[in-house]
């Protein structure tokens, strides 16, 4: 009864320590080939289960933990990127206004100018051979204005294209930064 009995309770032993968490014992009787070996066998097949699910849980812990922390790194790298694209965009923005601002009063500098030249090539029609002088010099300096015009014009449209696109580049980055 002892060879029986005492096997059957270290196998007993062995399961309960298992139940309650402890991987660290030896299995006893493994090599016998009756049922009590078979008892053991399978019990060393449960042990070696909870090696294996404490083994998975902290690889999937230490998986967990660094996607933790490459998500953080993600969302600290869009910050920082919305930071300094808002900030160029601001800059860009305020430039562009500026340019703006220049355009529109070098326009009306130049027909300011334009009207001005315009009534000395009036007077200068009245006047003799010297004003004539004059006046060609004055239609040089309409034709000088008008390049200077078409030129704030192009100007005026380079502006607004990079308005447009300073704009365009904020709503992305917003919708990148929403995503």
């Amino acid at each position: 009864a002892r060879q029986i009995a005492n096997p059957i309770s270290h196998t007993t032993d062995a399961m309960n320590r298992l139940a309650a968490g402890e991987t660290e014992l030896e299995i006893e009787n493994t090599s016998r080939t009756d049922e009590i070996g078979e008892m053991a066998r399978a019990v060393e097949v449960f042990k070696q289960n909870a090696l294996d699910r404490i083994a998975l849980e902290a690889a999937q812990a230490e998986e967990q933990k660094a996607k933790e922390a490459r998500t953080a790194g993600i969302e600290k790298l869009i910050g920082d990127f919305d930071n300094s694209m808002g900030q160029m965009l601001g800059a860009v923005s305020a430039a562009a206004t500026e340019m703006e601002h220049t355009a529109s009063a070098m326009t009306s500098t130049s027909e300011t100018t334009n009207a001005k030249s315009t009534a000395i090539a009036a007077a200068s029609e009245e006047a003799s051979a010297n004003v004539q002088t004059v006046a060609g010099a004055a239609e040089e300096l309409a034709s000088s204005i008008q390049e200077i015009r078409r030129q704030v014009e192009q100007s005026t449209n380079v502006t607004r294209k990079a308005t447009d696109t300073a704009q365009e580049a904020n709503t992305r980055i917003e919708g990148l930064s929403s995503a």
